[in-house]
């Protein structure tokens, strides 16, 4: 078993992380009942979180999934977004304390060569005199407009469609070759004034091919949101399904990339629709999935994770697939991969709510996956070959995200399962895990997430549950309700804790989506710390510098509580949130860090100072 050459502590200055958005006056969020599995004698003392809230960043029109991660590198995490057909977002933490829309300046746009295609609520600005088309979320809009006082231009082309559909025009546009307003799959079109066409493909599937005739100047065509030109006549208008992005340098350059899962809009897609492998290049993502291996085989994606789970030092990726097998993607020696589903029997159906750790401490990453209606799975890995357990204890209803953290202290990583029939804890145990009804706890009975969060850093974890508030843990393994931070029960929820003011402790960010497309953004900074802290990103070995399947220990005094990289991910599709945040109480003492490296090799750190963040690095000479 390799063994660690070298490691290195370097505590990180708070001013590197510092950053902050249209600061708003400050709003208390107070607790109302207590709630606890058993009823103290004596009514608690109550426990409130206090938060200043702050306009959010994000701005996406859709929900499919929000997380954090370092892109960039610089030690201040940043935000991205999925949105299934609708524009994703990435925002980087800038220099000026706030953050900065970075897709397009990336190379990450849905599709690069017309940034801003993606479907929307609202319409573009048609401002500019000229033809304008765009998506308006499910349908095909194309618009003539003239400026005051002006003759429109004279637009002609023709819409081609992979099967039929329907379309309505209005004012100045005529449809030529007498086509009727049902069953087309190719549409001529001219304009003689302003007016609208509009086509309903219904959630369009495959991709439009547009033919602009000779006579139409270009420089007066606008295509999506942002307006670009084309530079030919012939263009194809794509949309695309993301669900999942899993970030991570997987090619060891000291660069951060991204696999991108997405699905097959509404399982209507055409088969050739792939996900994406964007590989960082200088600062700029390229997709190269087309060369990686890779085949989406039809498979409605969803979670997606790296995994080195054959620590062989070159990450895998496994991708969670509604209605299809999961598929488990081995990373070959000349970084294209290979389907090993089969040969390891991971070919899971409705395990798409899943997480890779390390549940039993031996140093390779296992698999728990929480299956919709029946008994959760969870595969030991014994040196690269998996063991079936079915938990019979601890079934599922309608999951939809997994939270680990050591809750209980007890050196074992437990598991929260956010679900909307019936929210479940699966504590850490001999046999792998016993399961309980989280209202048997005094936590609430359904969720649409989960995250758990030491948010006062009194050194026991507690957890933020929407709906269901967030709920302080006090001494026994009791919760009490400590404030709401999402009125009302949505229907899709997405949250991240992060420390956004740099004062030591996390700040809550969040995504809910209720009735139809709507998206609601809140952010707030948290005002409730009073114990102290220490962050640590773990910095692996080349081929894995983001330590994915990293355990650390934490000692102070006799108290000891385990992490694993990864367990502050709130994102339900997507991966990158790797920082270990550590609550340590009203004991300014030092600590003692034990690091287990994927493989099992150990590190030990003594007299850690707390109330900083520190990065541990694992160099082999």
């Amino acid at each position: 078993m390799l063994q660690d050459k070298a490691a290195s502590l370097h505590p990180i200055g708070r001013g590197a992380e510092r950053r902050a958005v249209c600061w708003v006056p400050a709003l208390a969020l107070l607790c109302a009942a207590a709630v606890s599995a058993q009823a103290p004698k004596a009514p608690p003392t109550p426990v409130r979180i206090t938060v200043e809230p702050f306009a959010s960043p994000l701005r996406s029109d859709n929900l499919a999934d929000f997380g954090v991660a370092d892109i960039d590198r610089d030690g201040r995490l940043d935000l991205f977004t999925s949105n299934h057909n609708m524009r994703a977002q990435l925002y980087v933490a800038s220099d000026d304390r706030g953050f900065v829309d970075a897709l397009s300046r990336l190379g990450l746009d849905a599709d690069p060569e017309l940034p801003g295609i993606e479907a929307s609520l609202a319409a573009p600005d048609t401002t500019p005199a000229g033809l304008h088309v765009y998506f308006d979320e499910e349908r095909l809009r194309v618009r003539a407009t003239a400026a005051p006082g002006e003759a429109p231009p004279s637009f002609a082309g023709v819409l081609h469609f992979a099967k039929p559909v329907q379309f309505e025009s209005e004012g100045g546009v005529r449809i030529g070759g007498g086509a009727r307003p049902k069953a087309v799959a190719e549409l001529a079109f001219e304009t003689e004034g302003e007016g609208l066409l509009t086509i309903e493909p219904w959630f369009p599937k495959h991709e439009i091919e547009l033919r602009l005739d000779a006579g139409t100047p270009l420089d007066r065509v606008f295509l999506g949101q942002q307006g670009r030109s084309p530079t030919a006549r012939e263009v194809l208008l794509r949309q695309v399904d993301r669900h999942g992005l899993a970030w991570a340098d997987y090619d060891g350059d000291e660069d951060l990339d991204v696999f991108i899962s997405r699905g097959a809009m509404v399982g209507m897609a055409p088969a050739t629709l792939g996900d994406e492998l964007f590989r960082n290049s200088e600062g700029r993502y390229h997709n190269v999935f087309d060369r990686s291996g890779i085949r989406k085989r039809r498979g409605r994606a969803r979670r997606v994770e790296w995994v080195d789970f054959d620590l062989d030092g070159r990450l895998d990726l496994y991708v969670g697939n509604t209605d299809s097998p999961n598929r488990l993607w081995r990373q070959n020696e000349d970084g294209t991969f290979s389907d090993v589903t089969e040969q390891h029997q991971l070919g899971l159906r409705q395990g798409e709510v899943f997480r890779w750790f390390d549940v039993d401490s031996d140093g390779d990453p296992d698999l728990l996956a929480a299956i919709p209606g029946y008994a959760s799975l969870l595969f030991v890995n014994e040196g690269g070959r998996f063991t079936k357990r079915a938990l019979e204890s601890c079934p599922t209803n309608n999951p939809s995200h997994l939270a680990l953290a050591d809750f209980d202290g007890d050196g074992d990583v437990d598991v929260f399962v956010a679900d909307a029939q019936t929210n479940r804890l699966f504590v850490a145990d001999a046999d792998g895990f016993t399961g309980t009804e989280a209202i048997k706890v005094g936590l609430p009975g359904r969720s649409a997430t989960a995250n758990w969060v030491d948010f006062d850093n009194d050194g026991l974890l507690d957890i933020h549950l929407v709906p269901g508030g967030v709920r302080r843990q006090v001494p026994g393994g009791r919760f009490l309700f400590a404030g709401n931070l999402v009125e009302g029960r949505p229907r899709l929820a997405r949250c991240a804790w992060i420390d956004l003011d740099d004062d030591g402790d996390r700040d809550p960010l969040c995504e809910v989506s209720r009735e139809g497309l709507v998206v609601e953004h809140s952010a707030a900074t948290n005002q409730s710390g009073s114990g102290h802290w220490l962050q640590i990103d773990l910095v692996g070995k080349r081929g894995n510098r983001q330590a994915i399947g990293a355990s650390l220990l934490i000692e102070q005094g006799e108290r000891r509580v385990r992490h694993v990289v990864g367990e502050a991910e709130g994102a339900h599709w997507s991966q990158g949130h790797y920082r270990i945040y550590a609550g340590l109480g009203a004991h300014p003492e030092p600590v003692a860090l034990t690091i287990r490296w994927p493989g099992g090799s150990k590190r030990r750190i003594e007299s850690v100072a707390p109330d900083q963040r520190i990065e541990v690095k694992y160099d082999v000479e």
